[in-house]
């Protein structure tokens, strides 16, 4: 009686798929992050007025488990400019809305940016 003999190579077997596969989650996810941040930092430059520059330069990543949450490091001001502080409603300014907006436009791009990431570091995997 013959018999069959089955041997299992590449990528898909050794392993390197799943690294590589890994790799492309971890950085769509910084890329998606990182496009945030720059998001948010251009709102706040279009709409700020005699801006320092401090507010602007606390905008940042901060990586949590397996996802990136972009935030104001805690600027004691930021609900304020954002618009969600008890405080706009009594001195009658709005915010900017800034991370709502960044996020709406960033999250518009996710899928072809976190696509593009994966493609480069799949195209590799051979």
């Amino acid at each position: 009686m013959g018999g069959v003999i089955v041997t299992s190579r590449g990528p898909l077997f050794d392993g390197r798929a799943g690294q590589a596969i890994a790799a492309a989650v971890d950085k769509s996810v910084d890329t998606v992050a990182r496009d945030a941040v720059d998001e948010v930092r251009a709102i706040l430059s279009a709409d700020l007025q005699n801006a320092t520059g401090y507010y602007e330069s606390q905008i940042q990543t901060e990586r949590q488990s397996d996802s990136q949450v972009v935030s104001d490091a805690g600027v004691v001001y930021g609900p304020w400019l954002e618009g969600v502080s008890s405080r706009n409603a009594s001195t009658g300014f709005a915010g900017y809305g800034q991370f709502r907006r960044a996020a709406d436009r960033v999250r518009q791009q996710a899928t072809e940016t976190a696509e593009q990431v994966v493609r480069q570091h799949l195209s590799g995997v051979r």
